[in-house]
């Protein structure tokens, strides 16, 4: 059917992609540890929302 797999629109991927609500200042980051969604920095958030990702268990 030749769709693409992708979001049509970056902001859609933005709201709804965790791994990049936490470089949007205004995301909560309510899934995320909270030590995570203290970071100053976007990059420091990014980076500590993936190692988090890393060890979670459901």
């Amino acid at each position: 059917r030749d769709l693409s797999t992708v979001p049509s629109l970056l902001m859609h991927e933005l709201q709804t992609n965790p791994f990049l609500l936490g470089l949007v200042d205004q995301a909560p980051m309510h899934q995320a540890e909270p030590q995570i969604a203290k970071k100053a920095d976007r990059i420091a958030r990014f980076a500590a929302l993936r190692a988090w990702k890393n060890e979670f268990r459901a």
